[in-house]
């Protein structure tokens, strides 16, 4: 599965007037790369952040995909049970979380249309992977920042592929 492991790129943060946002993109768990989590973290900290957004593809599901497959992934039973483990981690860490569902969260439900079953027989994803529902998994999402200003942090590497355990922002914006 090495293959199919990627940084996280680059974090958002909205910082707004009375609340800052962490806007967490793409983890593409359990394929995100293992220093992700400890970046979130260390995101969240710095800009003080009180709310959580993640805009799309939490999880990956890559043994679920319509594309061709990477004959190095991990195999359907073992994907599922590590996308569970860390999205326990992750909801420890940020334990109330928006998430706007993005293509790869709704592989799932996908499938079981595509062989004649209900996508309702996956609708709770919280039941699904032993989650609280403290997360709130939606269609769409607007909030208002009340004006709030973006800022990209990004998620820079060393030589070795492994954060550099900095935070690279612009915390006046």
């Amino acid at each position: 599965g090495i293959i199919l492991k990627r940084p996280v790129l680059g974090i958002g943060v909205i910082l707004g007037k009375d609340d800052n946002y962490l806007v967490i993109s793409d983890l593409h768990i359990p394929y995100h790369h293992k220093d992700s989590f400890e970046f979130l973290w260390a995101v969240y900290n710095y800009y003080q952040c009180s709310k959580i957004l993640n805009v799309g593809d939490l999880m990956d599901h890559h043994a679920g995909s319509y594309h061709e497959s990477e004959p190095d992934a991990l195999s359907p039973e073992k994907e599922y049970l590590q996308t569970k483990k860390y999205c326990q981690e992750l909801q420890e860490m940020f334990p109330e979380m928006i998430i706007t569902e993005g293509n790869h969260d709704k592989i799932p439900k996908r499938k079981l249309k595509t062989c004649g079953l209900p996508s309702s027989m996956v609708y709770n994803y919280n039941q699904l992977y032993d989650l609280n529902d403290s997360w709130q998994w939606k269609e769409r999402h607007s909030f208002d920042s009340k004006g709030g200003q973006p800022v990209l942090v990004p998620m820079v590497l060393n030589n070795k592929g492994r954060w550099n355990k900095r935070v690279h922002g612009d915390k006046a914006a």
